[in-house]
Protein backbone atom coordinates (compact mmCIF):
# COMPACT_ATOMS: atom_id res chain seq x y z
CA UNK A 1 0.00 0.00 0.00
CA UNK A 2 2.81 2.40 0.89
CA UNK A 3 4.61 1.50 -2.34
CA UNK A 4 1.43 2.26 -4.29
CA UNK A 5 1.13 5.66 -2.62
CA UNK A 6 4.71 6.37 -3.64
CA UNK A 7 4.13 5.19 -7.20
CA UNK A 8 1.23 7.57 -7.81
CA UNK A 9 2.56 10.50 -5.76
CA UNK A 10 4.05 12.16 -8.84
CA UNK A 11 0.72 12.06 -10.67
CA UNK A 12 -1.27 15.27 -10.22
CA UNK A 13 -4.45 14.01 -11.91
CA UNK A 14 -7.62 14.17 -9.82
CA UNK A 15 -8.02 10.37 -9.90
CA UNK A 16 -4.47 9.81 -8.65
CA UNK A 17 -4.91 12.36 -5.87
CA UNK A 18 -8.17 10.73 -4.78
CA UNK A 19 -6.55 7.29 -4.72
CA UNK A 20 -3.53 8.64 -2.84
CA UNK A 21 -5.82 10.13 -0.21
CA UNK A 22 -7.80 6.89 0.09
CA UNK A 23 -4.68 4.74 0.45
CA UNK A 24 -3.17 7.10 3.00
CA UNK A 25 -6.34 6.94 5.11
CA UNK A 26 -6.25 3.13 5.02
CA UNK A 27 -2.56 3.07 5.89
CA UNK A 28 -3.15 5.33 8.90
CA UNK A 29 -6.01 3.10 10.06
CA UNK A 30 -3.85 -0.02 9.83
CA UNK A 31 -1.00 1.75 11.60
CA UNK A 32 -3.32 2.76 14.44
CA UNK A 33 -4.54 -0.84 14.79
CA UNK A 34 -0.95 -2.07 14.80
CA UNK A 35 -0.04 0.34 17.59
CA UNK A 36 -3.08 -0.75 19.62
CA UNK A 37 -2.05 -4.41 19.32
CA UNK A 38 1.51 -3.57 20.44
CA UNK A 39 0.13 -1.57 23.39
CA UNK A 40 -2.11 -4.48 24.41
CA UNK A 41 0.85 -6.85 24.22
CA UNK A 42 3.00 -4.56 26.35
CA UNK A 43 0.22 -4.24 28.93
CA UNK A 44 -0.20 -8.01 29.11
CA UNK A 45 3.54 -8.62 29.46
CA UNK A 46 3.90 -5.90 32.10
CA UNK A 47 0.91 -7.18 34.09
CA UNK A 48 2.19 -10.75 33.88
CA UNK A 49 5.64 -9.72 35.12
CA UNK A 50 4.04 -7.87 38.02
CA UNK A 51 1.75 -10.80 38.84
CA UNK A 52 -1.47 -8.85 38.32
CA UNK A 53 -4.39 -9.30 35.94
CA UNK A 54 -4.30 -6.95 32.92
CA UNK A 55 -6.95 -4.24 32.83
CA UNK A 56 -9.64 -3.95 30.21
CA UNK A 57 -8.59 -0.45 29.15
CA UNK A 58 -5.98 -0.07 26.45
CA UNK A 59 -2.90 2.06 26.79
CA UNK A 60 -3.27 5.43 25.02
CA UNK A 61 -2.00 5.31 21.45
CA UNK A 62 -0.18 8.13 19.66
CA UNK A 63 -2.60 9.46 17.09
CA UNK A 64 -1.29 8.83 13.57
CA UNK A 65 0.65 10.12 11.77
CA UNK A 66 2.78 11.11 14.78
CA UNK A 67 6.28 9.62 14.48
CA UNK A 68 6.30 6.13 15.97
CA UNK A 69 9.94 5.75 17.00
CA UNK A 70 11.73 3.28 19.23
CA UNK A 71 15.00 4.21 20.94
CA UNK A 72 18.26 2.31 20.95
CA UNK A 73 19.67 1.52 24.39
CA UNK A 74 21.86 4.63 24.44
CA UNK A 75 18.89 6.89 23.74
CA UNK A 76 20.84 8.70 21.01
CA UNK A 77 19.18 7.09 17.98
CA UNK A 78 15.66 5.98 17.10
CA UNK A 79 14.17 3.56 14.57
CA UNK A 80 10.92 4.41 12.83
CA UNK A 81 8.45 1.67 13.70
CA UNK A 82 5.97 2.32 10.88
CA UNK A 83 6.03 4.42 7.72
CA UNK A 84 5.45 8.15 8.06
CA UNK A 85 3.43 9.46 5.10
CA UNK A 86 3.71 13.23 5.06
CA UNK A 87 1.76 15.50 2.70
CA UNK A 88 3.70 18.67 1.98
CA UNK A 89 1.33 21.59 2.14
CA UNK A 90 -1.42 19.10 3.05
CA UNK A 91 -1.57 18.22 -0.65
CA UNK A 92 -1.98 14.47 -1.35
CA UNK A 93 -0.20 14.99 -4.67
CA UNK A 94 3.01 15.98 -2.85
CA UNK A 95 4.06 13.19 -0.54
CA UNK A 96 7.23 12.29 1.34
CA UNK A 97 7.29 8.72 2.67
CA UNK A 98 9.79 8.02 5.44
CA UNK A 99 10.03 4.21 5.56
CA UNK A 100 9.77 1.83 8.46
CA UNK A 101 13.24 0.99 9.70
CA UNK A 102 14.69 4.45 9.04
CA UNK A 103 17.19 5.46 11.72
CA UNK A 104 17.19 9.03 12.97
CA UNK A 105 19.26 10.82 15.57
CA UNK A 106 17.69 14.17 14.65
CA UNK A 107 21.28 15.27 13.97
CA UNK A 108 20.30 17.47 11.06
CA UNK A 109 19.04 19.77 13.81
CA UNK A 110 22.25 21.64 14.67
CA UNK A 111 23.98 21.28 18.03
CA UNK A 112 23.53 25.00 18.86
CA UNK A 113 19.77 24.31 18.95
CA UNK A 114 20.22 21.51 21.50
CA UNK A 115 17.37 22.64 23.74
CA UNK A 116 14.85 22.28 20.91
CA UNK A 117 16.55 19.15 19.56
CA UNK A 118 16.07 17.38 22.91
CA UNK A 119 12.31 17.89 22.56
CA UNK A 120 11.98 16.47 19.06
CA UNK A 121 11.49 12.72 19.66
CA UNK A 122 8.61 13.31 22.06
CA UNK A 123 7.08 16.50 20.71
CA UNK A 124 4.80 15.91 17.73
CA UNK A 125 4.90 19.53 16.59
CA UNK A 126 8.64 19.27 15.99
CA UNK A 127 8.93 15.49 15.58
CA UNK A 128 7.22 15.13 12.21
CA UNK A 129 9.12 18.06 10.70
CA UNK A 130 12.45 16.87 12.09
CA UNK A 131 11.97 13.29 10.94
CA UNK A 132 11.04 14.36 7.40
CA UNK A 133 13.98 16.76 7.39
CA UNK A 134 16.36 14.02 8.52
CA UNK A 135 15.14 11.75 5.72
CA UNK A 136 15.52 14.53 3.13
CA UNK A 137 19.07 15.13 4.36
CA UNK A 138 19.78 11.42 3.99
CA UNK A 139 18.19 10.90 0.56
CA UNK A 140 19.35 14.24 -0.91
CA UNK A 141 16.79 14.04 -3.74
CA UNK A 142 16.05 17.71 -3.02
CA UNK A 143 18.66 20.38 -2.51
CA UNK A 144 19.68 21.20 1.03
CA UNK A 145 17.86 24.54 0.86
CA UNK A 146 14.68 22.79 -0.30
CA UNK A 147 14.96 20.27 2.56
CA UNK A 148 15.27 23.11 5.07
CA UNK A 149 12.26 24.87 3.55
CA UNK A 150 10.13 21.72 3.71
CA UNK A 151 10.98 21.44 7.39
CA UNK A 152 9.69 24.98 7.98
CA UNK A 153 6.51 24.22 6.01
CA UNK A 154 5.96 21.11 8.15
CA UNK A 155 6.46 23.06 11.38
CA UNK A 156 3.98 25.71 10.24
CA UNK A 157 1.39 23.00 9.57
CA UNK A 158 1.93 21.59 13.07
CA UNK A 159 1.33 24.96 14.70
CA UNK A 160 4.91 25.93 15.57
CA UNK A 161 5.10 29.68 16.06
CA UNK A 162 6.66 31.94 13.44
CA UNK A 163 9.51 32.93 15.79
CA UNK A 164 10.37 29.30 16.58
CA UNK A 165 10.24 28.36 12.89
CA UNK A 166 12.55 31.18 11.87
CA UNK A 167 15.05 30.41 14.65
CA UNK A 168 15.18 26.71 13.70
CA UNK A 169 15.27 27.43 9.96
CA UNK A 170 18.13 29.88 10.36
CA UNK A 171 19.91 27.36 12.58
CA UNK A 172 19.81 24.58 10.01
CA UNK A 173 20.89 26.98 7.27
CA UNK A 174 23.90 28.08 9.32
CA UNK A 175 24.96 24.79 10.89
CA UNK A 176 23.42 21.92 8.86
CA UNK A 177 26.09 21.55 6.17
CA UNK A 178 28.18 19.09 8.23
CA UNK A 179 25.19 16.74 8.59
CA UNK A 180 24.48 16.98 4.86
CA UNK A 181 28.10 16.17 3.98
CA UNK A 182 28.29 13.32 6.50
CA UNK A 183 25.20 11.70 4.99
CA UNK A 184 26.61 12.01 1.48
CA UNK A 185 29.85 10.32 2.55
CA UNK A 186 27.93 7.53 4.30
CA UNK A 187 25.82 6.84 1.20
CA UNK A 188 28.93 6.82 -1.00
CA UNK A 189 30.55 4.33 1.39
CA UNK A 190 27.55 2.02 1.08
CA UNK A 191 26.38 2.39 4.67
CA UNK A 192 22.67 1.86 5.29
CA UNK A 193 20.32 4.13 7.19
CA UNK A 194 17.07 2.18 6.67
CA UNK A 195 17.05 -1.28 8.22
CA UNK A 196 15.08 -3.92 6.34
CA UNK A 197 13.41 -7.09 7.57
CA UNK A 198 14.22 -9.26 9.43
CA UNK A 199 16.70 -6.94 11.13
CA UNK A 200 14.35 -3.96 11.59
CA UNK A 201 14.10 -4.52 15.32
CA UNK A 202 15.79 -2.62 18.13
CA UNK A 203 18.48 -4.79 19.77
CA UNK A 204 18.30 -5.28 23.52
CA UNK A 205 21.60 -3.48 24.02
CA UNK A 206 24.15 -1.55 22.02
CA UNK A 207 24.26 1.64 20.00
CA UNK A 208 23.14 2.27 16.43
CA UNK A 209 26.77 2.55 15.28
CA UNK A 210 27.47 -0.90 16.72
CA UNK A 211 24.33 -2.36 15.16
CA UNK A 212 25.13 -0.69 11.85
CA UNK A 213 28.60 -2.20 11.86
CA UNK A 214 27.14 -5.65 12.55
CA UNK A 215 24.70 -5.19 9.66
CA UNK A 216 27.68 -4.31 7.46
CA UNK A 217 29.59 -7.45 8.46
CA UNK A 218 26.66 -9.70 7.54
CA UNK A 219 26.13 -7.76 4.28
CA UNK A 220 22.58 -6.80 5.19
CA UNK A 221 20.80 -4.95 2.43
CA UNK A 222 19.11 -1.61 3.01
CA UNK A 223 15.39 -1.58 3.61
CA UNK A 224 13.20 -0.08 0.93
CA UNK A 225 13.53 3.68 0.61
CA UNK A 226 11.25 5.98 -1.36
CA UNK A 227 12.69 8.71 -3.53
CA UNK A 228 11.29 12.20 -3.07
CA UNK A 229 9.37 13.40 -6.18
CA UNK A 230 10.69 16.49 -7.93
CA UNK A 231 7.26 18.11 -7.46
CA UNK A 232 7.76 17.97 -3.69
CA UNK A 233 11.17 19.63 -3.96
CA UNK A 234 9.65 22.33 -6.17
CA UNK A 235 7.01 23.13 -3.53
CA UNK A 236 9.84 24.06 -1.18
CA UNK A 237 10.93 26.81 -3.56
CA UNK A 238 7.66 28.61 -2.87
CA UNK A 239 8.53 29.27 0.78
Amino acid sequence: MVSEIHRISGDTSSSAIARSRQLRTRAISLDSSYRAIIADLLETVTASSAGVAPGAARFPIDKPPAPFVRAFADGANWMLGSPLIYQVGKNPANIVIVPRGFITDFASIPQPLRVIRDLLPTTERYGIAALVHDYLYWRQDCTREQADNIMEIAMAEEGVSLLERKVIHEGVRQFGQSSWDENRRARQAGLIRTVGAPHDQIPVSGTWSQYREWLRTIHAASGEEYSVPAAVCNVADSL
